[in-house]
C-alpha cells in the first residue's frame, strides 16, 4: 500500500506545469488576503513590539500580555476571517474542478485545467456546500455532547483524566468521519465528470461506492497523511534549527516554506490520482 501511495504521488508530478499554475494561484490569493490583514494589523497595533518579540519564538506570557493590551483590537482581524474562508472555499472549488477534470481525461495541458475549472465550478460548488453542511452536522454530533457535559463529567469523575481520554478517543472517530465525507465528495465529483450532467442519483451512487471502498481507502489516506506529516516535520525541524535570526535565514525559510506549499499541490494530485484509479476500477 505504501508503494501505491508513492506511485500515485509520482504520477502527480507528471502534472508539473499545472501544479506550478495552482501554486501560483494559491500564492496570489494568499498575498492579496495577507496584505489586507497586514493593513488591518498595521492600523490596529501600530508600532507594538509584542508581535516582533513573538517572531523569535512563542512565549505564553508575552502572548497573554499582548492579548490583554490589544484584545479588543483583534476584532477587526476576526472580521476579515470570514472573507478569507469564503475566498479560500471558492478558490478550492475552482482548483479542484480543474484538477479532477485534467486527471479524469488524462490531459496535462493548462488549457484543460481552465476548461474543467470553468465548466464544473458551479456543480462542484453545490457538492462542496452539501459536504460542508454534513461536516458541520458530524462535528455537532461528535463534539457537542462531549463539550456540553464538561461540568457534569468533572463532578462525576474523581479526576479529569477519564474525560481527557474521552476527548482523545473522539478525535480519531471524528477524523474518520471527515475522511469518509472527503472520499464521498471526490467520488461524487467523479460521477459528475463521468456523466457530464448533474443528477439527483449521483449522491446515492457515490455514497454506495464510498461505503464499499472506504476502509481500503482509509488505510491509504493514513499513509498519505504520514508522508505529508514527515515532510512537514522536516520543514519544522529546519525552521527551529535555522530560526529567523538574519536576512539569509529568513530567505532560506521562505524558500523552504514555498517548497512545502508546492509539494502539497503535488500531494493533492497524487491523492486524487489514487482515488480516480479506485473509482475506475469499480465502475
Amino acid at each position: 500500500m505504501i508503494k501505491t501511495a508513492i506511485h500515485s504521488i509520482k504520477k502527480g508530478f507528471d502534472y508539473n506545469k499545472m501544479a506550478v499554475l495552482i501554486y501560483g494561484i494559491q500564492l496570489a490569493i494568499s498575498l492579496v488576503l495577507g496584505f489586507q490583514i497586514y493593513q488591518v494589523m498595521k492600523i490596529t497595533f501600530g508600532a507594538s513590539e509584542g508581535l516582533y518579540t513573538l517572531l523569535h519564538g512563542f512565549d505564553y506570557s508575552i502572548f497573554n500580555d499582548f492579548l490583554n493590551v490589544h484584545g479588543d483590537s483583534i476584532t477587526p482581524i476576526l472580521g476579515q476571517l470570514k472573507y478569507i474562508i469564503i475566498a479560500y472555499m471558492l478558490a478550492s472549488v475552482f482548483i479542484n474542478a480543474g484538477v479532477l477534470y485534467a486527471l479524469f481525461h488524462q490531459q496535462k495541458t493548462l488549457t484543460n485545467f481552465w476548461i474543467g475549472a470553468s465548466q464544473y465550478f458551479f456543480s462542484f460548488l453545490k457538492i462542496s456546500l452539501a459536504i460542508i453542511l454534513l461536516a458541520g452536522i458530524w462535528t455537532a454530533i461528535v463534539w457537542i455532547p462531549l463539550l456540553s457535559n464538561f461540568e457534569a463529567a468533572m463532578e462525576y469523575f474523581y479526576t479529569e483524566r477519564p474525560y481527557v481520554w474521552m476527548l482523545i478517543g473522539a478525535i480519531p472517530i471524528y477524523l474518520t468521519g471527515l475522511s469518509f465525507l472527503f472520499n464521498w465528495s471526490v467520488n461524487w465529483r467523479l460521477y459528475q465528470l463521468e456523466s457530464t450532467q448533474m443528477t439527483n442519483g449521483h449522491w446515492k451512487f457515490s455514497l454506495n461506492k464510498t461505503r464499499r471502498d472506504f476502509w481500503k481507502n482509509y488505510v491509504i489516506f493514513l499513509i498519505f497523511v504520514l508522508i505529508l506529516f514527515l515532510v512537514s516535520a522536516v520543514y519544522l525541524v529546519l525552521t527551529n534549527y535555522i530560526g529567523m535570526v538574519s536576512f539569509i535565514s529568513i530567505i532560506v525559510l521562505i524558500i523552504a516554506q514555498q517548497a512545502l506549499a508546492l509539494f502539497r499541490v503535488f500531494f493533492r494530485f497524487g491523492l486524487y490520482q489514487y482515488l480516480l484509479n479506485r473509482f475506475q476500477e469499480g465502475t
